[in-house]
């Protein structure tokens, strides 16, 4: 799995890997989402144009997309999405996956965080080889409903009253 903070490790876990070697050691009901999928969705101007397509003006229409104009140029500063216009909706993924689970689809894995390597320290491992599992302590979401999650998202969205 890559990393957003470096080469392969996630920021969360990058700042502190011996902690979160700690939790993902003491408990067997651990959810990830991996960086690999919550980064192969770009949310742009379109979908959010798509999301407030039954609302023509308002508070709601121009609070998200202020919000979306602000996170794009944000994200433009650092590339985060290699140039592509957007940005990566990384906590709607958490929200998803806990309202919506029937949307992802992954394995329970044994996953394991690295913190003695120089250039690897911080980096979450998943032994993907088919070989027997004694034990797991993790569901590593691998995709997702792309044209779902956007509806759910949408909808979900659509509740809030602004005004």
């Amino acid at each position: 799995m890559h990393g957003n903070i470096t080469p392969v490790a996630e920021f969360n876990i990058a700042y502190d890997p011996d902690s979160a070697k700690i939790v993902f050691g003491a408990t067997e009901n651990i959810m990830l989402l991996p960086l690999d999928l919550t980064t192969s969705m770009v949310f742009d101007e379109k979908d959010l144009s798509q999301c407030f397509a039954e609302i023509n003006h308002g508070t709601k229409q121009e609070f998200m997309r202020k919000l979306t104009d602000f996170v794009i140029r944000s994200n433009m500063q650092f590339r985060e999405t290699g140039y592509e216009h957007g940005f990566y909706v990384h906590d709607a993924h958490t929200v998803g996956l806990l309202l919506y689970p029937h949307l992802y689809t992954g394995s329970f894995q044994q996953v394991m965080i690295e913190t003695k390597g120089e250039y690897t320290n911080g980096q979450t491992i998943v032994d993907q080889r088919n070989i027997a599992r004694t034990s797991t302590n993790a569901f590593v979401a691998m995709s997702f409903d792309k044209g779902m999650f956007l509806e759910a998202l949408t909808q979900d969205l659509r509740q809030f009253n602004f005004e």
